[in-house]
């Protein structure tokens, strides 16, 4: 479900230029590799309830009571207090679903409500938070499925996702192996599949089947009707990294073009996905040395960041150290200072974060 939404748009000579694996304080930034990119991964991103508008529910629940009165306004009820930031009350109902009593219904509308918190956080760029709640989606969805039903499809896409935009690849890969045993058959399924793929074989430098499989995302969403949603233009964001990481830097600005027409027409656009498109567009303009442009989008894109409440520092960090070399090379020093100065700070707040979740 993450849109997240974007591979970074990193090439094989920029080894210190992965998607971040825990803080690493004073990354520099050679001249001649201009801008590491943030941990974009270009997935899909789709809730599940129609009622909410954001797509279609998963195969296996199709018909049943999962989507009563009840558990609608359930569904309801909990995603405005996740929106709200109320994640306490948000569980708490939760919890009262999937009481000592509870039957197999229940564990299926707690499921799939779990899961569409969780997308809800990914696309808010809260991270943590999305990857227990999909964690939490995929225990109490175990109690009712089998382990290759399709209902597993859209947390382990949430939990593969938001372990990629962590730099917790190697659990990212777990979770996408669980997601190869799932019975996987309409095309919006295809899409967050391949998207995932796409991601990882990126990450592992494997460039052109990168490209394949997120060509096969694009035509999946096609196939899907969901040619002019923000999955879609997600999905070109993600291409476009791959480009930029093989220097195809004119391919790159030209699907990064397509990806912001349709994030501008997109119903279901997010701020983070614009986000997150100007911070890989930057990237592009620094490779070409157009600082001022460079300058523009990321000047932008941290202004987008100062509304998304809770901002994992995984993925803004970057983009603030990014924003920073930039503004040197722009002769902006005292500015430039400021930028780098918040980097730390957040540096310091994820490595925070991590040791008082693992420990």
């Amino acid at each position: 479900m993450l849109r997240a939404g974007a591979v970074n748009p990193c090439g094989a000579a920029l080894p210190d230029c992965g998607a971040p694996r825990g803080p690493s304080p004073g990354r520099r930034i050679g001249p001649e590799n201009p801008l590491h990119s943030g941990p974009w991964l270009g997935l899909g991103a789709a809730l599940w309830v129609a009622v909410f508008g954001f797509g279609a529910q998963p195969a296996a629940a199709q018909g049943q009571g999962w989507q009563g009165a009840a558990c609608v306004a359930l569904n309801r009820a909990v995603l405005t207090d996740a929106a709200a930031g109320k994640l306490p009350e948000a569980e708490a109902a939760l919890s009262g679903v999937l009481a000592s009593n509870a039957t197999a219904e229940d564990h299926l509308c707690a499921g799939v409500v779990l899961s569409n918190v969780a997308a809800l956080l990914s696309i808010s760029g809260r991270l943590p938070e999305a990857e227990m709640f999909a964690e939490r989606s995929i225990h109490v969805l175990e109690q009712v499925y089998a382990a290759d039903d399709p209902a597993f499809l859209r947390p382990l896409h949430v939990l593969a996702s938001a372990r990629i935009e962590r730099g917790e690849i190697g659990k990212a890969r777990e979770a996408f192996k669980r997601m190869q045993a799932l019975r996987i058959e309409r095309p919006e399924d295809r899409a967050l599949f391949h998207g995932v793929s796409a991601a990882l074989l990126n990450l592992a430098g494997r460039r052109q089947e990168a490209e394949s499989e997120y060509a096969l995302a694009l035509d999946a969403w096609e196939k899907a009707g969901r040619g002019g949603t923000a999955d879609y233009g997600s999905a070109l964001n993600g291409l476009a990294a791959v480009f930029i990481a093989e220097g195809r830097l004119d391919d790159a600005r030209r699907t990064l073009d397509r990806a912001l027409d349709v994030f501008s027409s997109a119903a279901n656009a997010v701020p983070m996905d614009r986000f997150k498109l100007l911070a890989t567009r930057a990237v592009v303009h620094a490779r070409l040395r157009e600082w001022r442009d460079a300058e523009q989008d990321l000047r932008d894109a941290t202004a987008m960041a100062e509304g998304i409440t809770r901002l994992d520092p995984v993925v803004l960090g970057p983009v603030l150290t990014n924003y920073a070399y930039v503004l040197r090379k722009n002769h902006h020093r005292e500015e430039a200072r400021v930028m780098e100065a918040r980097a730390a700070a957040l540096r310091g707040q994820s490595s925070r974060d991590t040791v008082s979740r693992y420990h």
